[in-house]
Order: C-alpha cells, then structure tokens, then sequence
C-alpha cells in the first residue's frame, strides 16, 4: 500500500501543488499525532486604493474611509488518516471587514460571513488515489479550473471527483469532474442550456521524464457550457501546456493556453518568462500574448492564482494585448525587498503601467507584509487616468 500518495492527496501537496510524481513509502509506521492533523492561519488584511468607482464613495483619497477596508480572517484545516489507505480533509474560513462604513448595502451584505471551503474523502489503491467532495484545485496543473484566496480566505474550491495515478515511469495522470464551483457558501452549479447539471470535466498529465524539466498539460471539457460565460449552446473546450525547466541558477517558464466557450473569437493566450539567481538578488522578466485577454486573465496571471507573470493582465479591458513585465528582489534587514514593474500594450491602442514594491518579513512566528502598487492607464483617445494601491497585513500560521 502506497501510503504515502494518499497522504499527498489528503494534504493537497503532491497533485495540486507540485510535489514528487512518484509515490513514496513511508519509512516506518508511525501512529498519526492528532496534533499535527490540524492547522490553521489567522490574519489581519488592510487595503486602501485611492482609485474606487464605487458610487456610494465620498471620500476618494488614499487612506479615506470610503476605500479603505480592514479584513480580520480565520481558516482551520484538519487532515485525518482513518486507515490505512483512507483518510479525509475538512477546511472552513470566516471574516469580517470594517471601515468601510459608506460601502453600499449590495457589497456590504457580503464584507462578513463564513464558508466550508473543503469537506473531502480520499483513498488509495496502489498507484492511484481518488478524491471525493469538495477540494481545493492549484493552479499549476489545474489552470481554468483553480483556487486562489483573497484576504487570507480560500477562494473558490469544487464539488468533484478527482482520480490520480502515477503507475507510468515520472508521470502523473490525473482526471476532474466537477458539477459545482463554490464561493463564500455560494454554490455555481456547472449548467448545460438545458438547466441540466453536466458539471465540466478536466484530463492532464505531468511528466519529469527529462532533468531538471516538468512538463504539464491539461485539457477542460464542457458539454453546452458557452451558455454560461458567451450566451451561446455551444460545448466549452479549453487546454493548456506548461514546461518549467531549472538550469542551474536559472529557471524558465513557458504557458499557451486556448479557450472556446462559442463566442465570436476563441482565446489564445501565451507567456515565457526567465528568472534566475545572481548574488544577492533573484530577477525575473517575461513577455506574454493573449488575443482577447478573456484566458490571458485566468490561465496565465490571474492575480488569485498567481502565474508566470503575476498581476500583470487584467480582465477588465477584454482586448487584444501585449504584456511585457519584469521584477527584482533580495534580502533587506530581517525581510525580503521587492519591485516590480509591467507594461500592457492593448491592440485597441489602450495602455497600461503598474510598479510595484514590497517587503515581507516574519516576527516570531508572524508573517508581516507591505505593498504598494501605482497605476497609470490610457486610452487611445488620451485619457489618463492615475492611482495608488496600499496593501498591509499580518498572519499567523499553526
């Protein structure tokens, strides 16, 4: 019995988050401490952004209380080995915001509250392990289909089926069915036009067949799922393809991805980006393509899923685009230092600058962080339109 790639399910640490392909053995049974079936994190988020278009804000100014919000989170986990070869997952989150007293009461409904991010059974047979319920799914392998977290709080998790197996030589096989995405208690089911719940399916492999490369691609499939996101009766059909590879010091990174709900222009997305140690510091840069930005957002660089080029597309323009990014950092004091910078030339002549620069240390056991991020954006017409971003916060893992 492969104990150890159940444990890699349960623990979501082998298939969604990049862990060793090959199952491990144990090297001596051991009795499970409940103590260290448990974790958690708590934190406080703070956020002001002098830019809000929201139409109740007065009080535009960086640090006004009209765009500030303060985001207390809590999430618990709980990892359980019942036998053997069968085990379970459970995770909730809760928060609250203040501050934002004039925010109005369509958001504000939705500034508190508390969810049951996972609740899952996993077991395995030999090389394959299975998953059942509701799981979280990371976004180097699953990349349409993933999990982020906003303000410390899991973000969108899954009501599914997975199936992995790793019988071939350095090859993860994995397979997904889910009928339902699920945020905040919210639960989106997967319909089809015919209100009927299809659910959307994903197959991918992960090899490591060549040194020091992974090669991971995946394939989505929905049957009449364009209804959803294009208004149309047709079939969503999406893909991705992703090589990492490490050379020495140096690390490449590459991602095309294809999406085709039935709308008018199927979406091609592609980005490759060069990051490597030199000395003191680690730098990074990269170039990235999408034709129509609506899978440049998700698959590549969504800013909850992280990608290849972090927060550097955006879904809000929905045009053809060029993004070209770059970022610097390195130890200061007892934290690490950042800046990064990225340049979006949209084809309809729309433009687009962000800086960023970050530092982030931990003090006894509490991460601490600090951001602030400017933006410049212009139309073809020459309209410009300036803003700040500050981001803080603390948290505690245990």
């Amino acid at each position: 019995m492969k104990k150890g790639l159940l444990l890699s399910v349960v623990a979501s640490t082998m298939i969604f988050a990049g862990g060793d392909i090959a199952p491990v053995e144990p090297a001596a049974a051991a009795p499970v401490a409940d103590c260290s079936d448990f974790s958690g994190v708590v934190g406080v988020h703070y956020q002001t952004e002098d830019a809000n278009t929201d139409v109740d804000v007065t009080d535009n100014d960086l640090f006004g209380k009209d765009v500030s919000s303060l985001i207390f989170s809590a999430k618990l986990n709980v990892n359980k080995m019942i036998t053997d070869n069968i085990g379970f997952g459970a995770e909730v989150g809760g928060w609250t915001t203040a501050l934002r007293d004039s925010f109005r009461a369509s958001r504000r409904a939705t500034q508190e509250g508390g969810a049951l991010n996972q609740l899952y059974l996993a077991a395995s047979f030999n090389n394959t392990a299975v998953q059942v319920g509701r799981f979280a799914l990371k976004s180097n392998l699953s990349t349409l289909l993933s999990t982020g977290g906003t303000g410390g709080v899991t973000d969108t998790t899954y009501d599914g089926v997975l199936v992995a197996n790793t019988d071939l030589a350095d090859t993860l096989v994995y397979g997904v069915w889910v009928s339902a995405a699920v945020k905040d208690n919210n639960r989106a089911k997967f319909l089809n036009v015919a209100g009927d719940n299809t659910g959307a399916f994903a197959l991918g492999f992960q090899n490591k067949s060549i040194a020091n490369t992974t090669i991971t691609a995946v394939g989505y499939y929905g049957s009449e799922l364009g209804a959803l996101v294009a208004g149309t009766t047709e079939d969503l059909l999406a893909g991705a393809l992703t090589v990492n590879s490490v050379l020495g010091d140096y690390k490449v990174d590459g991602q095309v991805a294809y999406k085709d709900d039935g709308s008018a222009n199927p979406a091609i997305a592609a980005a490759i980006k060069f990051s490597g140690s030199f000395g003191i510091v680690n730098a990074w840069g990269g170039i990235g393509y999408t034709n129509n930005n609506t899978v440049g957002s998700v698959v590549i660089t969504g800013s909850s899923t992280g990608g290849l080029l972090g927060d550097g597309w955006d879904q809000d323009f929905g045009a053809e685009s060029t993004t070209f990014a770059a970022g610097i950092s390195g130890k200061l004091g007892i934290g690490t230092a950042s800046l990064g910078a990225n340049y979006v030339d949209y084809a309809n002549d729309d433009k687009r600058t962000r800086v960023y620069v970050g530092y982030k240390m931990a003090v006894k056991g509490v991460g601490l962080y600090a951001q602030y991020r400017y933006e410049d954006s212009e139309t073809a017409a020459g309209v410009s339109t300036k803003s700040a971003r500050v981001r803080l916060g603390a948290s505690y893992k245990f």
